[in-house]
């Protein structure tokens, strides 16, 4: 029998878990370079209720696409997701107002 999620916060635990990293609520950086993940949660972004996260590392795995979730991190200033195999981004990601960064070595075919 798969296990049922109940919210947002229990997918994206159990994700960052599997990676080795604790989630909490009010995080503001979270580290998940070279990890050789393939993909997000979709609810990685409703994860994080209080806007708290300023910097996600994702550099150096083997995604292809980001969540439409990761645009309602209203407080993300840095996103690193060089050396990916990034196809796509969120179409909202230009409403990310406090994104002062995202490597301009990213190359969508």
């Amino acid at each position: 029998m798969s296990k049922v999620y109940v919210s947002p916060e229990e997918i994206v635990t159990e994700f960052l878990q599997h990676y080795g990293v604790q989630f909490e609520e009010e995080m503001k950086k979270i580290y998940l370079c070279d990890k050789e993940i393939t993909e997000l949660p979709i609810e990685f972004g409703s994860a994080f209720t209080t806007n708290s996260l300023m910097m996600f590392g994702l550099s150096c795995n083997k995604i292809e696409e980001l969540p439409d979730s990761i645009c309602t991190l209203r407080s993300l200033k840095l996103l690193f997701c060089r050396s990916n195999k990034l196809v796509k981004l969120p179409e909202e990601i230009g409403a990310l107002k406090n994104l002062k960064l995202l490597p301009k070595r990213i190359t969508l075919p």
